[in-house]
């Protein structure tokens, strides 16, 4: 590969060694492996190839040609150069000629793990080495890899050293980067400063990588600062009022371009942050633009100057979507592609494939309609259609609203709405205005237009596209969200009916390897329940075999659950129902008994904040000895105060299922209040009517999103080796008598079950400290 096409690291080789005047000026590098590159100097009449060991500097002629070495000829190159004693391993690894690229790199794998890794503090874990090579094995066999790593496996350093032996060992170092996806920002934060700065650290003492690595995390424009904006805000603030305001923002003037990312001041509000941040109307129509500190960020995160791009699901999916649609890509062309936190995949997918209509949005639109300046002419005939626009979506929200008011009792935010003949005719209107008003906004004169103008007519052209979609495509499924049951909130929401075969098409079918993992994408090791629901089932059948196989691995946790937990189960309550007020002082009770068994330290898992609610009031009247902490929809602040309290009780639902990682005696029960089966939405529905009958679709859909979600919630728990802990489930439908029971029980961690309240108090006498109980 030629110097001119690498933009990852053969420059800074090149010109290191040229300074060293270990090579000549007008040399070039035409491959590496490992520490070793081969150099191309071409004399006037000839090419003459040198083999340089990077590290040591130690360099040996390999020959002359007055032919340029071809790519075709690379491996009886390879050959060549591996006779030579020049690049033999340090460390005592010995490098076997006969082996393959392949098996050499895992040979590495394995040595960093187990040798290199080791000397840094690391543990040896056959799990993590064994998930690793597999991982391996799929990058460089361009597959597609389902490894679920339960806790404790280590599937971080897993990916990272795989992809990363992968991308710099090969004997033509690849020079596009590697994109790690995950759903977290915190977990995106974590991989960009620590994990991978240590990798790095790390490789490059031990010789294997010559340079540090380097990585960018990729985040939707709203997240970075305009400079535009910003200054129109520092001007507005006046100083002596608010000196403090004006400083902070005063001070974001002069940041550098890596200093433009807004969720680094934690100090800065955020209705201040949505005064200041890139806005949808960034374009290069921007006054500012030739200066603009964000877009030279953007260029530069755009460029191929990191060998790993970090981003969330939804701007990887957002990057999927554009390449497919033949629009610019907004990542650059890269080798690899590592999801993690996989099981959020497929919500991502539908927020991007999918559709949103916000009665907000449109409300706004309209007034951002009435701040145009027209002529006399065109000003009464824009107010008029305008204010019909405005009573006509009233009242297709009003109408679609009230075709839902009877579920409303569901503890869901998706509602099935009805669009009658009625309603078909109304959001035609709508249209009709709507294009009567860009109509007159486009033949506007001249000297009205301007960016707000134009913005306008886009935002219009994307509400009437939404619409007719709305109404004339039968390939989706749509549905009604009201936020926080909030009916100034609303939004009209679809997606594809067949999104799994859309994802399969745009992003399995491409030629990449990509890796997905998480702790809970299996129920009992069988993937089936996340490969329909993502399309990968249709990789490799008999129509489809533009792909290899798929790899599929789960990796158990190390940590010993028979002597870290005990599992309690009382099956013994009244059938989960919030509208019971029996049933909502049984498990208030029986909460309030496990609390006082455990001496509080317990995390309350609902799958309905109504219950929580409901349960939260009584329960604080019942237990005064411990904090009693109510986390809502935000949950940070919550989460603090249960680790300042040592011993309290925090109540939870929805987020905290997952992603809360607290690990120590703060955190030694989970109270699993009742199955989190999903609440029927439009979305399953139409689901259901997929299979043949509902016993099918409760066997393939229902159980294993139920088992999936359960293990999430239950592995809050046990976070680290030293941990211990109880696992309780206050739910009927798991008496040993019943289906559910041995389902649930054979995909949770082994461990001994029990329905005795004094065992539970037992096993907390047995495992805690003196400090516990205080």
């Amino acid at each position: 590969m030629d110097i001119e096409k690498d933009k990852y690291g053969f420059i800074e080789i090149r010109d290191d060694l040229i300074n060293k005047k270990i090579i000549k000026k007008d040399s070039k590098i035409r491959f590496k492996i490992d520490n070793i590159i081969l150099s191309e100097f071409y004399t006037g009449k000839s090419y003459s190839y040198n083999v340089i060991n990077v590290i040591t500097n130690e360099s040996k002629h390999l020959y002359h040609s007055k032919k340029q070495l071809s790519e075709e000829k690379y491996e009886d190159v390879k050959e060549k150069l591996l006779s030579l004693s020049i690049i033999k391993e340090q460390d005592n690894i010995v490098i076997d000629n006969s082996v393959k690229d392949t098996e050499r790199n895992k040979e590495l794998i394995r040595y960093i793990f187990n040798t290199i890794l080791p000397k840094y503090g690391f543990t040896i874990r056959e799990s993590q080495i064994d998930l690793s090579l597999t991982m391996y094995d799929a990058i460089k066999n361009n597959r597609i890899a389902l490894c679920e790593a339960e806790v404790g496996t280590g599937k971080t350093f897993s990916y990272l050293i795989a992809a990363i032996i992968s991308r710099f060992s090969s004997y033509v170092t690849n020079v596009l980067p590697i994109v790690i996806s995950t759903s977290s920002i915190t977990l995106q934060k974590a991989i960009k400063e620590d994990y991978i700065p240590l990798i790095s650290r790390i490789l490059k003492t031990e010789g294997i990588l010559y340079r540090d690595l380097t990585a960018v995390i990729r985040k939707g424009k709203s997240h970075y600062i305009c400079d535009k904006r910003l200054k129109d805000c520092v001007d507005s603030i006046p100083f002596k009022k608010d000196k403090k305001e004006f400083k902070i923002l005063s001070r974001l003037l002069d940041v550098g371009v890596n200093g433009m990312d807004l969720d680094r001041y934690d100090e800065i509000n955020k209705y201040v942050k949505s005064r200041i941040n890139v806005t949808d109307k960034c374009n290069n129509r921007c006054p500012q633009y030739q200066y603009c500190r964000y877009n030279r960020f953007l260029k530069n995160a755009k460029s191929f100057n990191y060998d790993i791009q970090i981003c969330n699901h939804n701007y990887y999916f957002a990057d999927i979507k554009k390449r497919s649609e033949n629009k610019s890509e907004i990542i650059p062309d890269y080798s690899i592609v590592i999801i993690d936190e996989s099981h959020k995949i497929i919500n991502a997918a539908r927020q991007i494939y999918g559709m949103k209509i916000e009665k907000a949005k449109i409300d706004r639109l309209i007034n951002l309609i009435t701040k145009i300046r027209f002529n006399k002419e065109k000003d009464h005939i824009v107010k008029e259609y305008t204010k019909k626009l405005k009573s006509r979506v009233e009242w297709l929200y009003s109408d679609l609203l009230g075709t839902i008011i009877n579920d409303e009792g569901k503890e869901t935010e998706r509602y099935r709405i009805i669009i009658k003949t009625s309603t078909e005719k109304l959001i035609r209107r709508i249209i009709y205005n709507i294009n009567s008003i860009i109509y007159n906004l486009d033949k506007n004169e001249l000297k009205y237009k301007n960016e707000l103008t134009r913005y306008t007519i886009n935002l219009l052209l994307e509400t009437k596209e939404k619409l007719d979609i709305l109404i004339n495509n039968n390939q989706i499924t749509y549905w009604m969200e009201l936020e926080n049951k909030d009916k100034n909130k609303l939004s009209i929401c679809w997606v594809p009916k067949e999104l799994n075969k859309i994802i399969y098409s745009d992003l399995w079918m491409n030629r990449i390897p990509i890796i997905l993992t998480s702790g809970t994408i299996s129920e009992r090791g069988s993937f089936t329940y996340f490969k329909h629901k993502t399309g990968i089932d249709l990789v490799g059948i008999p129509n489809n075999q533009r792909r290899a196989k798929l790899q599929e691995v789960s990796k158990s946790s190390p940590f010993n659950y028979n002597e870290k937990t005990i599992m309690y189960i009382n099956d013994r309550l009244p059938f989960p129902d919030s509208r019971d007020i029996k049933y909502i002082n049984s498990i208030t009770s029986e909460i309030a008994r496990i609390i006082k068994a455990t001496h509080g330290h317990a995390m309350v898992l609902f799958t309905s904040y109504r219950t929580m609610e409901l349960v939260y009031n009584r329960i604080t009247k019942l237990v005064k000895k411990h904090s009693m902490i109510k986390m809502g929809k935000g949950y940070n602040n919550c989460l603090n105060k249960f680790k300042i309290s040592k011993n309290g009780v925090i109540f939870a639902a929805g987020a905290a299922w997952e992603g809360i990682d607290i690990s120590g005696d703060i955190l030694s029960s989970i109270i699993i209040v009742k199955l989190p089966f999903a609440v029927p939405d439009p979305l399953s529905e139409y689901e259901q009517t997929c299979y043949k009958d509902f016993h099918e679709y409760k066997d393939k859909v229902i159980l294993p999103e139920m088992i999936i979600k359960l293990k999430q919630g239950v592995g809050r728990l046990i976070r680290s080796e030293t941990d211990t802990g109880v696992i309780s489930i206050l739910d009927s439908r798991m008496n040993v008598k019943k289906d559910y029971y041995s389902r649930v029980i054979n995909a949770l961690p082994e461990c001994k079950v029990t329905n005795d309240i004094e065992d539970v108090k037992k096993f907390i006498q047995d495992n805690k400290s003196i400090e516990y109980f205080k």
